[in-house]
């Protein structure tokens, strides 16, 4: 790859697992390939745990957060 444009691949809209979960997307699980992603607490209204409704397993995230 020499960094071209035309050489890039395309990045699709949501290329990152918790950008895919946060939009409401349902993703299966990849340990049991079975459940669904849910939210860890529904309501509220950003979540930053994600757990396998069939085999519990867990997605988390924390936030960057930057101080100036």
């Amino acid at each position: 790859m020499n960094g071209r444009l035309e050489d890039m691949e395309i990045i699709p809209k949501y290329d990152s697992m918790i950008e895919r979960l946060s939009s409401g997307e349902k993703i299966t699980c990849k340990k049991c390939g079975k459940g669904i992603y849910r939210p860890f607490n529904p309501k509220v209204k950003v979540n930053h745990c994600y757990i396998c409704d069939n085999c519990g397993d867990g997605y988390h995230w924390d936030p960057v957060v930057e101080v100036k």
